[in-house]
């Protein structure tokens, strides 16, 4: 339905930071809630529900000597369910990223490789009634490992494997 985002953006030569807030009102926001028993299962379907969503996200990219950077940010995002106001379980109440991405040339095209990691906080849920699959989660750390390859100045070709070690998470 609407969105708000503003942020303020502050840069030198080695270090870059932003800090940016929002806020944003989704109607039909898709979830996933129980809908029925089947012997001892829960089915589960996706019911639509408008939601509000609301944070900051504060980043900062130090870069030490030429084609090397330092990426951090940290992020806190609330969410919830406009008609009955509780949570909404699948939000995270902050996460945490950082790596470090290398700039060069390859086949004469500008290209970014980048190995990272996020981390995610436990979560507590907030609405165990109706969206019991969510429970309480666990936080977990997930590493990533990302190349970018500029093919035109139009167009540049991405790949990036998100759970690089293939943890399982629950």
């Amino acid at each position: 339905q609407w969105g708000l985002a503003t942020g303020l953006r502050w840069k030198t030569p080695h270090l870059s930071a932003t800090v940016d807030v929002f806020a944003h009102r989704i109607q039909d926001y898709i979830s996933r809630q129980p809908v029925g028993i089947l012997g001892p299962n829960t089915v589960f379907g996706y019911r639509p529900r408008d939601a509000e969503f609301w944070g900051t996200e504060i980043g900062l990219v130090w870069q030490p000597v030429d084609r090397v950077e330092f990426p951090l940010s940290f992020g806190v995002t609330k969410a919830r369910d406009v008609s009955t106001h509780t949570g909404l379980a699948e939000v995270p109440p902050w996460e945490a990223t950082g790596g470090v991405r290398a700039r060069s040339i390859l086949f004469e095209r500008p290209c970014r490789t980048e190995l990272g990691f996020r981390y995610v906080a436990a979560r507590t849920n907030p609405d165990p009634v109706d969206a019991p699959l969510w429970a309480n989660t666990m936080d977990f750390g997930l590493i990533h490992l990302r190349a970018e390859v500029d093919l035109h100045e139009q167009f540049t070709l991405t790949a990036a494997v998100e759970n690089l070690f293939d943890q399982d998470h629950y």
